[in-house]
C-alpha cells in the first residue's frame, strides 16, 4: 500500500513530540542495510527504528554539540593547515537540520522523475525516507572523519574531502538496491547515482 502524505506528516508530529526511540538500533541498522531500514519504516514496521525526520534532528543536535569542541581542538593543535580545515569544518554548522530536511526532498523528487523511464514506480515519499536516513547517517560518518582528521597532515585533506562527499551518496545508492523489487535493483542504483550527479552539474553550470 503506497505511503500517503498525511501519514508521514502525522508520524512526524507524533515522533517529534518526544525524544525517545531506538537511536542506536537505527544507527546499527543503517550501517548494515539502509534500504532495509527504510523499507521496514515505509511498510509500517516502525518500532525498531527512529522516525527518519527525528533521526535528522538527532544528528543535527550531535553536530551542533560537537562543532565548537572540534574547532577548539583544532586551534589547540596550532596547525592552521590541518586536514580538518581542508574538509571545511567552518561549513559544518548547527544549521545542518535545515539542509538535512531539504536535501532528501530534492533527491526524492529527482529520483522519482528520472526513474520513470527506468520503470521505477516508487512514490517520492519512499525515496524521501531513504534519503533522510542516508543524509543523517552520512553526516554522522562525516563527523567521525572530521575527528580522525584532527592529527592528520594537510596532504590527507583531499582524500578526506572525497570520502566525506561519497558517504551519503554511497548510503543512498546502497539503500536503493534493497528498496526496490529484485528485477529493478540495478536501475535503482543507476538512477540514484545519476540524480545527484545531474544536480551537481546544474549547480556548477549556474555558478559559472
Amino acid at each position: 500500500m503506497p505511503l500517503r502524505f498525511r501519514e508521514i506528516v502525522a508520524a512526524t508530529w507524533s515522533s517529534l513530540s518526544s525524544l525517545d526511540g531506538p537511536v542506536l538500533g537505527t544507527i546499527r541498522g543503517l550501517l548494515t542495510g539502509p534500504g532495509h531500514v527504510a523499507r521496514a519504516w515505509i511498510d509500517g514496521r516502525r518500532t525498531r527504528y527512529l522516525h527518519p525526520v527525528k533521526f535528522l534532528f538527532v544528528v543535527s543536535l550531535i553536530i551542533a554539540l560537537s562543532y565548537e569542541p572540534l574547532l577548539a581542538a583544532r586551534r589547540a593543535m596550532q596547525v592552521t593547515g590541518a586536514a580538518i580545515y581542508t574538509v571545511g569544518l567552518e561549513a559544518y554548522s548547527p544549521m545542518f537540520s535545515l539542509f538535512g530536511l531539504v536535501l532528501p526532498v530534492v533527491l526524492a523528487l529527482g529520483i522519482t522523475a528520472i526513474g520513470r523511464p527506468f520503470r521505477l514506480r516508487l512514490p517520492w515519499l519512499d525515496w524521501y525516507v531513504l534519503g533522510a536516513y542516508a543524509t543523517g547517517m552520512g553526516a554522522l560518518l562525516q563527523s567521525t572523519f572530521k575527528l580522525v582528521a584532527l592529527p592528520l597532515p594537510p596532504s590527507w585533506g583531499g582524500w578526506l574531502a572525497t570520502a566525506e562527499f561519497a558517504l551519503p551518496l554511497a548510503l543512498l545508492v546502497w539503500g536503493s538496491y534493497h528498496m526496490v523489487a529484485p528485477n529493478r535493483r540495478w536501475q535503482a542504483v543507476l538512477v540514484t547515482l545519476l540524480t545527484p550527479t545531474l544536480a551537481w552539474l546544474v549547480i556548477v553550470a549556474i555558478e559559472t
